[in-house]
């Protein structure tokens, strides 16, 4: 297996100068980089993100590099990513020497060492959320998610893949549910020509999974807003559809050049709900569902386009005539912006972002 990495890692928390005189509040925390403990190959890089405290814990993403990479490479690439996504970070590094870096062969027992450095670190740090772990591989990378993620399933929610030699996921211990996957191969890559080969593993692995050919991208990373939109791709649960096949362009289409139309529906405590709102997120989401199912029966654009003017809830969405612009997709969040690249012309689906429900579809 051959592949160039990028390593991942964790950052570090600080806390802010004293606020001045006056009624007593809670530090601002910042992000800060730490080292995970391990029995092999230790330690792990690791990052945490500005914010993230025991009442608001954040996902993590644990990464693993491409063979002959190292983990400060990768981490070094992609910590920003995790900071502007709201991530931890954890970068595990290769046991075995490949000339200036590392690989992964030998590392039998990844299973236990990766085990036994996670769970004290998140018992030591209850600001990262236990049940929201995702695991990224690059290359060679993929393997370890592959064959050591699934046999870990409180450890491993979803993998995301990207350049991947396999998709051939290890079995879990029984009774366990396969973690989501979310895959990228570029089409100017050789591993492309195994793309069937990888979708035919996922759908016999019965998981959820969606698998995406990047136009003319080498054995290389995809775009890293393709990378954000993936995590939380993931991070989606059921919400979105179980099976998921994409041919994307190597630069993610704005919602303006697809004419993108949508509508929400917020709910109390949605990101920009007004205070007096008090509709329950269930309520919200079957007044989105019975939206969604007005717009699949009209099947005329410009009527589409005035329902959704008259019925969102967001007040820029009112004004452009349903249209979706760029600035309010960017606002509204990487899950909607995957929506808006991936779905094909007037398909709607419903996508939920911290600011409610969205009925959202792209005209062309």
């Amino acid at each position: 297996m051959r592949a160039t990495g990028v390593l991942l890692a964790l950052a570090v928390l600080t806390v802010l100068p004293a606020w001045p005189a006056g009624p007593k509040k809670e530090a601002a925390l910042e992000s800060r980089e730490l080292e995970v403990p391990a029995s092999k190959g230790g330690p792990f890089k690791a990052f945490l993100p500005a914010g993230a405290d025991a009442k608001h814990p954040c996902p993590l993403l644990l990464a693993f590099h491409g063979h002959g990479d190292t983990a400060a490479n990768f981490f070094n690439g992609y910590k920003g990513l995790a900071a502007k996504e709201g991530f931890a970070l954890i970068c595990p590094e290769g046991v075995e020497k490949v000339g200036a870096g590392f690989g992964w062969n030998g590392s039998h027992d990844l299973d236990q060492i990766l085990g036994e450095a996670l769970k004290p670190f998140l018992q030591a740090h209850p600001e990262v959320d236990a049940k929201r772990i995702l695991w990224f591989g690059h290359s060679a990378g993929c393997w370890v998610c592959c064959k050591v993620g699934p046999t870990l399933p409180d450890l491993c929610q979803g993998i995301l893949l990207s350049a991947p030699p396999t998709a051939d996921l290890a079995p879990g211990p029984e009774g366990s549910v396969p973690p989501r996957v979310c895959l990228f191969v570029g089409t100017a890559d050789p591993n492309s020509a195994y793309f069937k080969e990888y979708t035919d593993k996922l759908k016999a692995a019965k998981c959820s999974f969606c698998a995406n050919r990047v136009t003319g991208l080498p054995h290389a990373l995809p775009d890293n807003a393709y990378l954000a939109a993936a995590l939380q791709w993931l991070l989606s649960g059921s919400e979105e559809p179980e099976t998921e096949e994409n041919t994307l362009p190597q630069q993610p289409p704005s919602p303006a050049a697809r004419s993108c139309r949508h509508l929400l529906i917020r709910h109390k405590g949605a990101k920009g709900a007004e205070p007096s709102t008090t509709r329950t997120v269930e309520a919200a989401r079957k007044e989105a569902e019975r939206l969604t199912d007005l717009l699949k029966k009209e099947t005329h654009p410009e009527k589409r386009a005035a329902l959704a003017a008259k019925s969102s809830q967001d007040a820029g969405t009112r004004a452009a005539g349903g249209l979706l612009t760029d600035k309010a997709a960017a606002e509204f969040g990487p899950l909607l912006l995957w929506t808006c690249w991936t779905a094909p012309a007037g398909e709607i689906r419903l996508v939920r972002t911290p600011s409610g429900f969205h009925c959202v579809w792209p005209e062309k």
